[in-house]
């Protein structure tokens, strides 16, 4: 399991293979949240409830315009009545939708969390990754809550069982960009020792 501790009780840990150093960018956190595996089905849920109530109304209401049901009779009523729920049940799926959307999340996180700015420091060793924040706070992901890998062209993602995103690691963080099929070769390596299969999940 992931833990936080202080920069004094790492003192005995083994050496790190790679350290990635860099001042965390808005940019990073887009990349966290849109290889976040919840957060990308609820929003693949939220599309497909927007996509059909609004096919539907529209069907409804070209039926009405066809004249099929009339405005002034009780099928005319029932079907308004539809239409009303319809387009309340379409208005708050594209709310929610646009609420979850990776580059509004990151804002909003970036607005709100200002102590997130600043130096920071991943370390990559055999037994996990320690992310060190700005204050000093550390945190250790170990390799075994993680089973999935997303690479962007600009972050490695690593998931944990459930898809959340756990750590971003950005490239520019590396001294060498030489390195970087080398770190991701690292990175799936470490996590595939621990994956029933042998090798982690890439998507």
């Amino acid at each position: 399991m992931s833990r936080i501790y202080n920069p004094a009780m790492t003192a005995g840990d083994a050496a790190f293979a790679f350290s990635l150093q860099y001042s965390l960018k808005a940019d990073d956190l887009i990349d966290l949240y849109s290889t976040d595996g919840k957060l990308r089905t609820r929003r693949g849920w939220m599309a497909c409830v927007l996509a059909l109530s609004t096919a539907a109304t529209i069907s409804l209401v070209i039926l009405g315009v066809q004249g099929v049901w009339s405005p002034h009779s009780l099928i005319g009523l029932v079907v308004f009545m539809a239409i009303s729920v319809l387009v309340g049940v379409a208005v708050s799926a594209g709310h929610i939708w646009w609420r979850l959307a990776p580059s509004r999340l990151a804002t909003l996180t970036w607005r709100k969390a200002p102590e997130m700015r600043g130096r920071h420091r991943d370390d990559i060793g055999p037994e996990g990754v320690t992310v060190t924040s700005p204050d000093g706070t550390q945190t250790f992901i170990a390799w075994s809550v993680i089973v999935s890998i997303r690479e962007t062209s600009r972050t490695f993602v690593l998931r944990d069982p459930s898809g959340q995103a756990r750590v971003a690691l950005p490239k520019r963080g590396l001294h060498d960009p030489a390195l970087l099929p080398t770190l991701g070769t690292y990175i799936r390596e470490a996590v595939g020792m621990h994956s029933p299969t042998g090798s982690p999940t890439q998507r």
